[in-house]
């Protein structure tokens, strides 16, 4: 038997996050204020994994948990 296949592919571009997708992060972070350089989103309220995306739209990084 072979390993898990769990590879879930996730959105790159904020324009493609279906709307389960949530921001964590009530003001924008990508001014460089914030403990995060980008804005977090959570899908339904899942922390597990959290997409962060640059001022432009794009990702940025991801946080797992």
């Amino acid at each position: 038997m072979g390993p898990a296949k769990a590879y879930s592919p996730q959105p790159r571009r904020l324009a493609e996050l279906p709307p389960t997708w949530q921001p964590l992060d009530t003001e924008d972070k990508c001014n460089g204020q914030g403990s995060f350089y980008g804005t977090r989103y959570m899908r339904s309220g899942d922390r597990a994994v959290i997409l962060i995306f640059d001022a432009n739209g794009y990702i940025a990084g991801i946080q797992t948990s």
